[in-house]
């Protein structure tokens, strides 16, 4: 990961939870160590860990969360299985559940991800409880968030649920403009990889302008 960061303007990262996320960008081979030497390098993190490992990587300058999973809509069932099978069996795995065609507008990037052979449809049990209640957490520290934070998420998410970045904004109110937040109401999860994707980057690039 260090060699792979090291002079880029953007490191972006979807990895599978935070544990993961952490390996990816943390110690001397980490993406951070890489990124130290581009002043202004610009971490994003895409979905799955998002939010809840930003509190352990405050050294950063500035954090893009995109459309990350702090909310998911669920069956009473299915909320009250992700409050025991965790405990009882943390490394099962289930089908996710999740729809490929719902990632994007762009068939080719549904194709792709559907080719791709690193992709899966499984979820272990100590994931989906963390997907399921790590967001409640995180959003209830909003109001004391310290990160300079950009938050881009989809208003017609399929994957997660969008309410939870709303959420999220509306509860970071009371640290004003250290945390933006903007909606994209027509597009999909993947917003970064949406045909009208222009809108998105166009936000990004506004609130890189007004760094420090």
């Amino acid at each position: 990961p260090r060699e792979a960061a090291l002079g880029q303007d953007f490191v972006f990262a979807c990895v599978g939870n935070d544990t993961d996320l952490r390996s990816v960008v943390m110690g001397e081979q980490g993406a951070f160590a890489g990124m130290n030497g581009k002043p202004g390098a610009i971490f994003v993190d895409h979905t799955t860990a998002s939010a809840a490992v930003a509190r352990g990587l405050l050294r950063a300058d500035g954090l893009v969360l995109s459309s990350p999973a702090l909310a998911v809509d669920m069956a009473r069932w299915q909320r009250a299985v992700v409050g025991w099978l965790p405990r009882l069996a943390p490394d099962l795995t289930l089908g996710n559940g999740l729809q490929p065609r719902y990632l994007s507008h762009d068939p080719a990037v549904v194709a792709a991800y559907e080719a791709d052979p690193l992709v899966h449809d499984r979820i272990c049990a100590r994931l989906g409880g963390f997907v399921a209640n790590e967001g409640t957490r995180v959003i209830a520290s909003a109001a004391r968030w310290p990160l300079r934070t950009l938050l881009l998420y989809a208003g017609d998410d399929r994957l997660v649920s969008p309410r939870g970045s709303r959420a999220f904004a509306q509860a970071a109110a009371p640290v004003g403009p250290r945390v933006r937040s903007e909606c994209f109401a027509a597009l999909y999860h993947e917003i970064f990889n949406e045909p009208d994707a222009a809108p998105v980057f166009a936000a990004l690039a506004a609130w890189l302008d007004g760094a420090d």
